[in-house]
C-alpha cells in the first residue's frame, strides 16, 4: 500500500510540474469606450522570463457588440506572420514566430525587462453593453531547441460600450482612433523581389511590409495596367522576358498612400534586342538598295 501511495505521489508531482502555469497572456485598453468609436486593444504576453519563439492564438469576442476590422504590428513585437490575424470562425485567428526568441523587451527608464507587446487589435463599438476579450486556444513554444510548450494563464479583459462618456480620460485618448485625423501617407517601404527555387515552390515572389505611424496598414494593391488591385505579401508573380516595372502602393486607413517600385529583370535584355533589330534591319536596308 505505501509502494501504491508513493508511486502516486511521484505520478502527481509530475503532472503537477507538467503543467505549471509558468507565463500569462492579457490585453490592455481603456474601459469604456462610445457607440461607433474604432480603438485598438493591445495584447501582452508576461513569459516569466522564459525565452519564447512562436505563438498560435485564437481570441474571442462578441460579435454582436464589436466588429473586428484589422491588426496593427507597427509599435509591437510579431512581424514573422506564418497567419496574420483575420477574422475566421467566430474568433481572431493568428500564428507568427519570433527567430531567435525573446523573454521580454528591455525598459532603459525601469532597468528591467517588461512585458512583450504582441500586437494591436482594432475593433468598432456597435451596441452599448459590457463585452470582453478572451482566449479559445492558445500555445506558446520555448526557444529551447525542444519544442516545448509554455504555459500560460489567461487574464479575460472586460469593458463597457456606452452611448455617451462623461468625460474622456487618458487610457480612452491613448487607445481610441480617428482615422480622420491622419492626413500622413505610410512611411517609405522596399520590395524585394526572391526568384523561384525549392523552398519557395518554385514560385517568384515580392515581399514587402509597409508602417504607417497613424491609422495603421489597411491593404495593398498592385498596378496591372490602368488598374490597382489588392494583394498581400508575399506576392507570386510570374516570368518576364524583359525587364519588368512593378509598382505596389500602401494605403493606410485614412485612403492615404505610399508608391514604390521595384524592376525585376527579365530573361533577355532589351539591349541585345535593339543591337538584333539594328542588325536586322541593316540587312534588310542593303536587300533593299540592291
Amino acid at each position: 500500500m505505501k509502494k501504491i501511495l508513493f508511486f502516486i505521489l511521484i505520478f502527481s508531482l509530475f503532472i503537477n510540474y507538467n503543467t505549471t502555469q509558468a507565463g500569462s497572456l492579457y490585453f490592455e485598453s481603456a474601459e469604456n469606450f462610445k457607440v461607433n468609436d474604432v480603438f485598438r486593444v493591445r495584447v501582452f504576453l508576461d513569459a516569466d522570463e522564459e525565452y519564447i519563439n512562436s505563438l498560435d492564438l485564437k481570441i474571442k469576442f462578441q460579435q454582436d457588440l464589436l466588429e473586428f476590422m484589422y491588426f496593427d504590428d507597427n509599435k509591437t513585437l510579431l512581424k514573422t506572420w506564418l497567419e496574420k490575424p483575420s477574422l475566421v470562425d467566430n474568433s481572431i485567428q493568428m500564428s507568427a514566430i519570433i527567430p531567435g526568441g525573446i523573454n521580454g523587451l528591455y525598459d532603459i527608464s525601469k532597468n528591467s525587462i517588461q512585458d512583450i507587446p504582441l500586437v494591436d487589435l482594432i475593433f468598432k463599438a456597435k451596441n452599448t453593453g459590457t463585452t470582453s476579450l478572451g482566449i479559445n486556444e492558445i500555445r506558446v513554444l520555448k526557444n529551447d531547441g525542444l519544442g516545448e510548450e509554455l504555459g500560460v494563464d489567461i487574464l479575460d479583459f472586460s469593458f463597457n460600450i456606452q452611448n455617451d462618456l462623461e468625460g474622456e480620460d487618458e487610457k480612452y485618448i491613448q487607445y481610441v482612433i480617428s482615422p480622420e485625423e491622419d492626413e500622413n501617407p505610410p512611411l517609405p517601404f522596399e520590395i524585394s523581389f526572391l526568384e523561384k527555387d525549392d523552398f519557395l515552390d518554385n514560385k517568384n515572389v515580392l515581399i514587402f511590409n509597409a508602417t504607417d505611424l497613424e491609422s495603421g496598414i489597411k491593404e495593398y494593391k498592385i498596378k496591372k495596367g490602368s488598374n490597382w488591385i489588392n494583394i498581400n505579401s508575399p506576392h507570386v508573380v510570374g516570368d518576364y522576358i524583359f525587364n519588368k516595372k512593378i509598382h505596389i502602393r500602401a494605403y493606410d486607413f485614412n485612403n492615404n498612400f505610399r508608391e514604390s517600385y521595384i524592376i525585376v529583370k527579365g530573361s533577355l535584355d532589351y539591349r541585345y534586342l535593339l543591337i538584333f533589330l539594328l542588325i536586322l534591319a541593316g540587312i534588310l536596308y542593303k536587300k533593299l538598295v540592291k
